[in-house]
């Protein structure tokens, strides 16, 4: 949660300061994986399998693949660390 809050705050700063999020079409997939290979060992620890279905084709979005992974992060952490 912790995490959760001062990606918030940060994304807070930069909106503030006038900076634009580089927004670009991307495959959200690699940026989705990498969330789950991050969460993969907590999970494991706490007994929870992961577990992916993704369909296909993936629509391409719009966004930033830096702050889609964080975002993916943090929620699955967050997600591990209040189950069971």
């Amino acid at each position: 949660l912790y995490s959760l809050v001062q990606d918030l705050l940060a994304l807070a700063r930069v909106e503030a300061q006038g900076h634009a999020l580089e927004l670009q079409p991307l495959d959200p997939r690699p940026a989705l994986q990498r969330a789950l290979d991050a969460v993969h060992n907590a999970a494991l620890s706490r007994g929870i399998a992961l577990r992916t279905e993704i369909e296909e084709p993936t629509p391409r979005i719009e966004g930033e693949p830096g702050a889609l992974e964080q975002i993916a992060t943090n929620l699955l952490d967050n997600a591990v660390q209040y189950s069971k």
